[in-house]
């Protein structure tokens, strides 16, 4: 969480529109439920060689969704970081070559990565919970804004680019 704070507050910049603000408390709501779920379950006993699996598999990919908020940030700043528009632009290179949203497929895969490290102890059923809600918003989320791409970039979106599952979906 505090790595989405500091991305959130230091990197990002956000457009002018708005967002509902019943997706805005879910959102505030799955992660304080995160947290928690966490904190009350603390794993069992997991091996070094899992912690280190597990863990290098996160920071992969918080890397990952750090980037691509970069890329992100990017294309609404000039070459010093200050910002000189709020409008929706492209994004090209890194993951953005082969998904629209790749943050949004990241976000899944972490929440697939802690599911797996919990999911043959006590515990795990609220995991699967939490993350059958992230795949469901976040394909949602990564869909929509894949055809919205499309239909605002038209010809010039790439053809080859996916929502969900590069080459596939």
């Amino acid at each position: 969480m505090l790595r989405r704070l500091l991305e959130c507050r230091l990197v990002l910049v956000y457009s002018s529109g708005s967002i509902n603000l019943l997706h805005y408390g879910l959102g505030y709501g799955f992660y304080c439920c995160v947290v928690w779920s966490l904190l009350l379950r603390l794993p069992g006993e997991i091996s070094l060689a899992q912690a280190i699996a597990h863990s290098a598999v996160h920071a992969l990919l918080a890397w990952g969704q750090f980037k691509a908020a970069q890329t992100l940030a990017a294309l609404r700043k000039d070459g010093k970081g200050a910002v000189i528009h709020r409008k929706h632009l492209l994004p090209q290179g890194h993951l953005f070559r082969y998904l629209s949203s790749p943050h949004y497929n990241l976000e899944m895969l972490i929440y697939l990565n802690l599911f797996c490290l919990r999911r043959r102890r006590r515990g795990g059923g609220l995991l699967f919970h939490l993350l059958l809600f992230v795949l469901v918003n976040q394909s949602a989320s990564a869909l929509l804004s894949h055809a919205w791409y499309r239909q605002q970039f038209g010809s010039s979106f790439p053809a080859d680019r996916r929502a969900l599952i590069p080459f596939v979906l």
